[in-house]
């Protein structure tokens, strides 16, 4: 049995004390002194606590640290001791600094400061190489944090940027070629760098509900896309670097301003999800006949008629080969149009 000096048991009293205070379940923190260093996972959410106890760092074996939407104003210096700590969770706070000691926890791989106040991160973060999820969301960011750039270089990075103010991509953003997902939703974005391209190891992209009309040459170079989003921009043609995108699986282009879809949508094969919804089409080209893995097509708030006929004439014998080869996604759907 591990025993614990007598110091050390004061100061885990000293936490124990303050949730005794502030009404936090004995489930979620332990009033044993024992159990309470041995503790792993922490979860409070929605406790009314403005901060942490200065010695909080003391509880070394924290995997989890869940601190949501609890009024908390700081961390303490000491949140860098809790170095087996894999994810930290303190979104849905007032708190607008992150302490430099942040930089210790080596083993996080999960950071989530969305709805906070923060619009500057430590440069200290650039240790956290073993970090896989960076969450700012909804934090009003009219820019990228500087420090961010020190991540460059870290594997499978996902980085979550949705709702906030951004209106431009800082130019170092495009050297994160490990980066394998970035979440722009419902930014003020109207081009992306025309560098983009060297993203090369992206596999999601959101970059809906911003004011983009077009899409950079160097976005075709994006072959390791599965999941694109787009929906909601000022789109008037398809673009026609996404015909180059073949591993796409998801890919959404609602509610933008296309008016036709070209032939080379067949290119996409892999396709198994396709939402054209809400734009100004007036038909569908007859190769979309042939993207025989699709599954689900949403094409409503358009003013499609009616779905292309297979022609038997013989200059249309070229499409009829290609559809007879495979299921036609068309006539699975095709009752909706009787």
């Amino acid at each position: 049995m591990l025993a614990l000096n007598e110091p050390l048991r004061a100061e885990l009293q000293k936490i124990i004390s303050w949730a005794v205070e502030n009404d936090i379940e004995e489930e979620i923190l332990p009033r044993n002194v024992l159990q309470l260093f041995e503790t792993e996972v922490i979860e409070l959410e929605g406790y009314n606590l403005s901060d942490l106890p200065e010695n909080f760092g003391i509880l070394i074996n924290l995997g989890i640290l869940v601190i949501s939407g609890c009024e908390l104003n700081k961390l303490p210096d000491s949140i860098g001791n809790l170095v087996n700590l894999a994810k930290l969770d303190i979104s849905m706070n007032p708190i607008d600094y992150i302490p430099d000691t942040i930089g210790n926890l080596i083993n996080l791989n999960w950071l989530d400061v969305s709805y906070t106040d923060i619009k500057n991160l430590p440069f200290s973060i650039q240790y956290l190489k073993n970090l896989n999820s960076l969450i700012l969301s909804n934090n009003n960011l009219e820019q990228i944090p500087d420090a961010v750039q020190g991540l460059v270089g870290t594997p499978n990075l996902e980085l979550f940027l949705e709702n906030n103010s951004l209106d431009l991509l800082p130019e170092w953003l495009m050297n994160f070629d490990q980066m394998e997902a970035l979440y722009l939703k419902n930014n003020n974005l109207t081009v992306l760098p025309d560098n983009f391209g060297k993203l090369k190891n992206l596999s999601r992209l959101d970059i809906s509900r911003n004011n983009l009309k077009n899409l950079p040459e160097s976005f075709k170079q994006l072959k390791s896309l599965t999941f694109l989003d787009i929906n909601g921009n000022q789109f008037e043609h398809f673009p026609a670097a996404i015909n180059q995108l073949h591993n796409l699986v998801d890919l959404n282009i609602s509610n933008n301003k296309i008016k036709q879809l070209p032939n080379d949508i067949k290119d996409l094969e892999h396709l198994k999800s396709l939402d054209l919804s809400n734009n100004l089409l007036t038909e569908l080209p007859l190769t979309i006949g042939t993207l025989s893995q699709l599954i689900s097509l949403t094409i409503h708030g358009n003013q499609i008629k009616r779905l292309p006929k297979i022609s038997t004439s013989c200059e249309d014998n070229r499409f009829n080969n290609e559809v007879n080869k495979k299921p036609n996604i068309l006539q699975r759907i095709l009752k909706f149009f009787e």
